[in-house]
């Protein structure tokens, strides 16, 4: 459950969804933890409704799969795939204005980083 209104993405929002716990969020945090809080990871509140959404979250705990959620959005081999798409699109889009393909990559090489 966090409470807070104004925090950053939180050491206990990561912790919670890499221990499999759903997340119960204040819908009106400034932070990065609400961009985390899906279906699978947990719900949003507004103050009005924290009761009823604590009664809520807890019949269909069984429903939450914060932790397979995290595996597949987020991590290492999520980063790298995020990247390499991004470096790949801006090339792409270089190549179709017709800029030559040493200029484009400015020294970034597409590397497999294998299981680092």
């Amino acid at each position: 459950l966090l409470l807070s209104k104004r925090e950053g993405t939180c050491r206990i929002t990561a912790e919670s969804i890499a221990a499999g716990t759903p997340m119960l969020v204040d819908r009106s945090n400034q932070g990065g933890s609400v961009n985390f809080i899906n279906e699978q990871t947990g719900r949003l509140f507004n103050d009005r409704d924290l009761a009823e959404m604590i009664f809520i979250m807890l019949d269909d705990l069984k429903t939450f799969s914060p932790r397979e959620w995290a595996e597949k959005n987020i991590g290492f081999e999520r980063a790298k795939q995020t990247i390499m798409d991004m470096v790949e699109g801006f090339s792409d889009d270089r190549s179709r204005e017709g800029k030559d393909e040493r200029e484009v990559s400015v020294g970034v090489k597409r590397r497999d980083f294998g299981d680092q």
